[in-house]
């Protein structure tokens, strides 16, 4: 970018200085001079115009050599017009590159400002996460805790219930000894009645 700067510089300081000499009293002493008939080449006309071409030629540019070029066949009002021309164009190439660079640097800081706040946007979301992590890790303890308690209360209450039980199993064991024992000794008289 810089390079092109410099370079668009360098263009407009020579055809600046083609048109300075184009433009001064005396090429408008001769251009007027010489309007209404056909004159030949003098050594003033022909010394300005070894002078502009010298300029142009010193830029190393490709435009600016073919408009030397065009300095030796053409007339100086058509190589006034090419100047202006390039002038424009060059002013308009400077301008665009400069809505161009301005049009990168506001995407970059767009794109910069989009990633600030997706980065930001992620670091909540990875925060909710370990957040959420440690409350499902700190779930699962405490549900493995009530379930480890809760079987030892039932394995308690199922040890209590059979203790209570007992009496009564061994209550109802000698009743129905007592029953077998009356079924056998009673039920074979009871059958001859």
């Amino acid at each position: 970018m810089e390079a092109r700067t410099k370079e668009r510089t360098e263009e407009i300081a020579a055809v600046g200085k083609a048109l300075a000499v184009l433009t001064s009293d005396d090429a408008h002493d001769l251009f007027t001079k010489t309007l209404g008939f056909i004159q030949k080449e003098s050594s003033v006309q022909s010394q300005r115009r070894q002078a502009v071409m010298q300029v142009l030629s010193s830029a190393h540019n490709p435009k600016l050599s073919a408009l030397s070029t065009m300095v030796k066949l053409a007339q100086f009002e058509k190589v006034k017009e090419t100047l202006n021309k390039m002038i424009t164009d060059l002013t308009q190439e400077k301008e665009d590159e400069i809505a161009l660079k301005d049009w990168c640097y506001d995407e970059i800081r767009k794109n910069e400002r989009t990633t600030e706040m997706t980065d930001r946007t992620k670091e909540g979301w990875v925060a909710k996460i370990d957040d959420l992590a440690k409350t499902i890790d700190t779930k699962r303890k405490t549900v493995a805790s009530k379930t480890e308690e809760m079987g030892k209360q039932a394995q308690g209450d199922r040890k209590a219930n059979l203790a209570d039980l007992e009496p009564l199993l061994s209550s109802n064991m000698n009743l129905q000894d007592s029953c077998n024992f009356l079924m056998k000794n009673y039920a074979p008289r009871v059958q001859a009645l």
